[in-house]
């Protein structure tokens, strides 16, 4: 098949092909790289030869072939269509942009099909490349919503048909008529504005996150504030308790009564007192903790895991003044890891949970430990993409929880479990 696809010239479109297929494996992240590049080189192959008999008719049918392909690998159907889609959108964009001179007639070198084909795929690989830098920037920091993608599968959808229409008639029209040359300026303007408008929108979705984050923020320091406020009632109402409690030992005394006061004390006195070891001192060491926007999240999941029943306590040993991170993404993060703690704990009888902050080798290591159920999913089942066991599109998944957080370039996430409990550990990198 090779040896037909050379003597017949068509090298050239065997490797624009490839070049597609290539690109939609860099937009799709497929784990399986042995598996999907063979099975992309026979499709390929397949493609370059029927390109001989359906010209320009088989662009349609690379399209289904990438879109089918996709989704065998990464099993979203969405995705496979947007991958596919964005990969022959820009291969149209980038062969017109390559084309100009050619249309222009500006001589015999630039006429040359190896010359056009070199700069187009070039093109085609920068544009790509630089596309999936910026976007991956700002999605590891935007949870993107599957009807957003579902959105833009069908926009590239669309926008691929439309392209693959100008592309029939200017060849049945001629392909250097005044047609032609409108096709190709409405290609590539169409192109650019697309681009425009979709860096536009992934910039608008950074914006929205960061003020929903600020918002949660500010959110997390009312509730720490609101915590503050219910200590301080609580600390009123102990001493009103702790006066009575005085009176009560009082008049046992004065009666001389030391039976009573024995069976008071112990009923009543060292009762409280227990409870009180058992939970507010178990927090005392959040006072170590000067950082108030991440205090303010500890402090409130940590109380309301004490109220759900659970054995809780933190451990700060040192101060720490400061952290080096991103402060949302940090707040965030660890909010996400003690909801879902939380979350396990509770339904586990006698469940608990542990936080502890300290340094280690120019690191603020933060752990989060908690029980959970032994029937909980093996870790590598947690990590995959889109996986919450909360149920599908519902809540942070341990993949999502990873990306945030490697997102910040001095961050690192690491998961363990072990026999009935689950650990995470958050390692931040300072500066020496």
């Amino acid at each position: 098949m090779l040896e037909y696809i050379l003597n017949n010239g068509l090298y050239y479109v065997f490797v624009q092909n490839s070049s597609v297929f290539l690109v939609v494996y860099l937009f799709s992240g497929i784990k399986e790289k042995k598996s999907y590049f063979i099975s992309s080189f026979f499709s390929v192959i397949m493609l370059t030869i029927l390109y001989a008999h359906l010209n320009v008719w088989s662009l349609g049918l690379i399209w289904l072939t990438a879109v089918i392909l996709d989704f065998i690998y990464i099993k979203k159907i969405h995705r496979a269509i947007l991958f596919a889609s964005l990969a022959n959108i820009l291969y149209i964009f980038a062969n017109y942009v390559a084309g100009i001179p050619l249309s222009w007639g500006t001589g015999p070198f630039i006429s040359s099909v190896e010359v056009l084909v070199a700069v187009g795929i070039s093109i085609y690989l920068i544009i790509v490349l630089l596309l999936k830098k910026i976007t991956t920037i700002v999605i590891k920091k935007v949870q993107v919503s599957e009807r957003l993608v579902w959105m833009t599968a069908i926009l590239s959808t669309i926008t691929f048909i439309s392209y693959f229409i100008i592309i029939i008639i200017e060849r049945f029209g001629g392909e250097y008529s005044a047609m032609g040359k409108a096709n190709e300026f409405f290609i590539i303007g169409y192109g650019l504005l697309s681009m425009l408008v979709f860096l536009a929108l992934l910039y608008s979705l950074q914006k929205e996150y960061t003020a929903k984050e600020k918002q949660k923020e500010m959110t997390y320091l009312k509730d720490y504030t609101d915590q503050l406020e219910k200590n301080y009632t609580e600390m009123r109402r102990f001493k009103h308790d702790y006066q009575n409690i005085l009176l009560s030992i009082e008049d046992y005394i004065k009666e001389k009564d030391l039976i009573k006061l024995e069976e008071y004390f112990y009923s009543k006195i060292k009762t409280a007192s227990t409870a009180i070891e058992k939970n507010d001192f178990k927090l005392s060491q959040l006072g170590n903790l000067k950082v108030n926007e991440l205090k303010s999240v500890l402090a409130n999941k940590l109380s309301i895991s004490q109220e759900l029943g659970i054995d809780t306590e933190v451990e700060i040993s040192e101060r720490i003044e400061a952290i080096e991170a991103d402060s949302i993404v940090l707040v965030r993060a660890l909010g996400i890891i003690l909801d879902n703690a939380i979350e396990a704990a509770e339904q586990i009888d006698n469940g608990m949970i542990r936080v502890a902050f300290f340094r280690k080798l120019n690191k603020l290591v933060i752990v989060v430990v908690n029980s959970c159920s032994k029937e909980l999913p093996k870790l590598f089942e947690l990590k995959k993409e889109g996986f919450s066991t909360k149920g599908e599109n519902r809540g942070m998944g341990l993949s999502n929880l990873e990306q945030m957080v490697a997102s910040t370039g001095n961050m690192m996430l690491d998961t363990k479990i072990d026999h009935g409990v689950f650990t995470q550990m958050l390692s931040i990198d300072e500066k020496k």
